[in-house]
């Protein structure tokens, strides 16, 4: 008798999320959106932004060093950048510059740099529920 917590464990869930993110490139690439299959093929797609996020927030939760996990992420985004801005355009575009006036690389690790105390700015301290009503 096995002991199994879940129907799938880390590594089968990211292969599954990772092959409905590639139906979905090939329905932007090859399958027409207004047709029935571009339509499945997009849905099974919208599978891979929140499973992903799961991941990430799972891997935020078990790593041993914040700092090492966020470096790691920042640098698989740099190189990711490149063959999206790639299809994207036709060239290559300044990384982050473009979308959000040089601000994305701050706002996507945010989110797991700000829980743990690692701010741009100090926190207000003299804030009070009472002043904001």
């Amino acid at each position: 008798m096995t002991n199994t917590k879940g129907f799938l464990n880390r590594n089968q869930l990211k292969y599954l999320v990772i092959a409905a993110m590639l139906i979905d490139h090939i329905a932007w690439a090859f399958v027409p959106t207004a047709s029935l299959l571009g339509q499945v093929m997009h849905v099974i797609g919208r599978l891979t932004g929140p499973t992903m996020a799961y991941m990430l927030a799972e891997g935020y939760h078990y790593t041993r060093n914040v700092k090492k996990y966020a470096m790691r992420l920042g640098i698989f985004a740099v190189i990711s950048w490149l063959p999206f801005s790639y299809f994207e355009s036709g060239g290559i575009r300044p990384a982050f510059a473009a979308q959000s006036g040089g601000k994305g690389a701050e706002i996507a690790l945010s989110g797991i740099l700000k829980p743990r105390g690692w701010s741009a700015r100090p926190p207000r301290r003299n804030f009070s529920p009472a002043i904001a009503i």
